[in-house]
């Protein structure tokens, strides 16, 4: 199996794992921009905090180079979103290397299927492929790092797949 099929078996995953947390991180944003156009008084595609430019997805496309900074009386609550956002992204570059670690051990697409966690492979076109090997860990388990690794990021893995059941 090439590189290009391994990039696109990750894409999916990652997408499916993580489309709720990244939504509900746009809508977060859209709310501060929301509360921030209030309090300014202005009508505005995204706010400036901390010299990060934060635009609002409801901008489609939309482009200023001006956006205002966000209202003082809203840093508590953008901080409480920047604390989750830099969560999910450390999350997200923890898990994207488990995958790759994963999936360069794997030549075909039913090793795929056989070395996601079911509760991913129930979000992936993997789904329709009966698991064969029972031991989801079979192609690396004789990698300390690698397995203690993916026994590090399951429970993490669990909760962004459980996050798509509620949603």
């Amino acid at each position: 199996m090439n590189s290009s099929v391994k990039n696109q078996w990750l894409e999916s995953i990652m997408t499916a794992l993580f489309k709720h947390e990244l939504q509900s991180i746009d809508n977060m944003i859209e709310h501060l921009n929301n509360l921030n156009c209030i309090e300014k008084k202005t009508v505005a595609h995204g706010f400036m905090y901390q010299g990060i430019r934060y635009v609002a997805p409801s901008a489609n496309g939309v482009y200023k180079k001006h956006l205002p900074n966000l209202a003082f009386t809203l840093s508590n609550e953008c901080a409480k979103f920047i604390a989750r956002k830099n969560k999910l992204d450390a999350d997200m570059i923890h898990i994207r290397q488990l995958f790759i670690y994963m999936l360069a051990q794997c030549a075909n697409s039913q090793e795929i299927r056989d070395t996601l966690p079911d509760c991913v492979a129930q979000l992936t076109p993997a789904k329709s492929l009966p698991r064969v090997m029972q031991d989801n860990t079979y192609l690396f388990k004789h990698d300390r790092f690698g397995l203690e690794e993916y026994e590090r990021l399951l429970p993490k893995i669990q909760m962004y797949s459980v996050s798509n059941l509620l949603y």
